[in-house]
């Protein structure tokens, strides 16, 4: 296990959800860049609101993952995005919720789904923001090795470690990289339903090779992300998913360069966010379903 962490085989890392540091609103855009599509990518990494940021085979040239802290600082940012990039077109779905979020799972072939509709009701302070700062870094840490970094006792670093994996402020997740065990990468997946979106998100969340499984408002209905070993398995899997009651239309978006991912890693800073049913409602055109 030592080896393989160290070989950067496999990461074991805390995912920090961004909702108890004052980030509320999370957006996937999907950009058609005017220029190089890689050279885009490498600008739009540079904004500490991306968490992701890849590019992409299909339609679009690029996506990424924003995650801001109400409805007007997204704004903001895709304004500035749009602007900087020069984009010939621009897709956002905004997120609502997810319904799988987990890389651990998919080389044991399980398919559990883990639901988060709502986000966790609990403050943190700056013991915790040190905790989570570690399980981030290192989601091995022991008890001893986080009350020793966060400055606190054992017993204090036990309670506030199981109080903050029970709100979900923070997973803990092994991460094989994907060049092992036979997988060739990933794609996202923009899913257009009818009826409603939360019925068809949980059973795409069942699927084994679904890592990630959302709601979103805007261009698509769902947002899914995938592994796959060869083209054929991921021509399969999109079979699978297009078969799924409801399912309508399906846009996939093989990853090809991956610019940036600092899912547990942007700046830990608490922010006071503003509740986003009073922040600009019309954000979302086309109302579908979730």
């Amino acid at each position: 296990m030592k080896r393989l962490r160290q070989s950067r085989c496999v990461t074991i890392a805390g995912r920090v959800d961004p909702a108890v540091l004052g980030y509320g609103v999370f957006a996937f855009v999907f950009v058609e860049a005017s220029r190089s599509a890689l050279e885009a990518a490498r600008l739009l990494s540079r904004r500490p609101e991306a968490a992701f940021v890849v590019t992409v085979g299909g339609s679009a040239g690029l996506i990424a993952e924003l995650r801001c802290r109400d409805w007007r600082h997204l704004m903001e940012v895709v304004g500035d995005t749009r602007r900087e990039l020069r984009s010939a077109h621009t897709r956002l779905a905004i997120l609502e919720s997810y319904y799988k979020h987990d890389w651990s799972t998919f080389h044991s072939g399980a398919a559990t789904a883990n639901t988060h509709n709502e986000r966790p009701a609990y403050l943190v302070d700056d013991i915790d923001i040190d905790i989570l700062k570690i399980l981030a870094s290192d989601g091995r840490a022991t008890y001893a090795d986080i009350a020793r970094q966060a400055a606190v006792s054992p017993g204090t670093a036990r309670q506030r470690v199981k109080h903050l994996q029970q709100t979900g402020a923070v997973t803990v997740q092994t991460v094989v990289a994907s060049g092992l065990l036979g997988l060739a990468g990933y794609a996202a997946v923009g899913i257009t339903v009818t009826g409603p979106a939360e019925t068809i998100a949980r059973q795409i969340a069942q699927q084994a090779p679904v890592a990630l499984a959302a709601t979103v408002l805007g261009a698509f209905d769902v947002v899914a992300e995938i592994g796959y070993r060869d083209f054929h398995d991921l021509g399969g899997t999109l079979d699978t998913l297009r078969c799924i009651p409801g399912v309508t239309q399906i846009e996939s978006f093989p990853y090809l360069t991956e610019l940036k991912e600092s899912m547990g890693s942007w700046p830990m800073d608490r922010h006071t966010t503003e509740s986003p049913i009073t922040q600009q409602p019309a954000l979302n055109p086309h109302q579908p379903a979730p």
